[in-house]
Formats: structure tokens, sequence, C-alpha cells
């Protein structure tokens, strides 16, 4: 069984990884001129896969089996 500490340190380091990997590059290519309507499209496809992909890790928590995240 798996603590109530590492459960919510998952959380809080996929919120901080999804900020970080997906909301800081994104502001910067936004402030370097990238504002047409493709480039916004690409910005919510990259978040999309970004967040997707931190939410698969999320249901490896429960694995007993499992030595580290």
């Amino acid at each position: 069984m798996v603590c109530f500490e590492k459960k919510y340190g998952v959380q809080i380091d996929t919120v901080l990884d999804v900020f970080n990997y997906s909301a800081v590059p994104i502001v910067i290519l936004y402030f370097l001129g990238f504002k047409e309507i493709i480039d916004i499209i690409l910005y919510v496809v990259y978040i999309f896969c970004v967040t997707t992909r931190l939410a698969y890790f999320n249901t490896l928590v429960d694995d007993d089996n499992k030595v580290f995240y």
C-alpha cells in the first residue's frame, strides 16, 4: 500500500511538471512572437500531450511491484 505522503507528492510533482514543461515554454514562445492561429493550435496539442503523459505515470503510483516512480 502506498502512503498518503507519496501519493500527495506524486500529484504535486505532476502539477509542477505540467507547469514547467508546458506552460513555461509556451509563454516563452508566445512572447517571442509565435502568435499565429496554427501556433496556438500546436500549443493546445502540446499541452494535451504533456498532460496525458504525466497522467499516465500517475496511474502507476498504486502499483505495488514498482520500486521507483
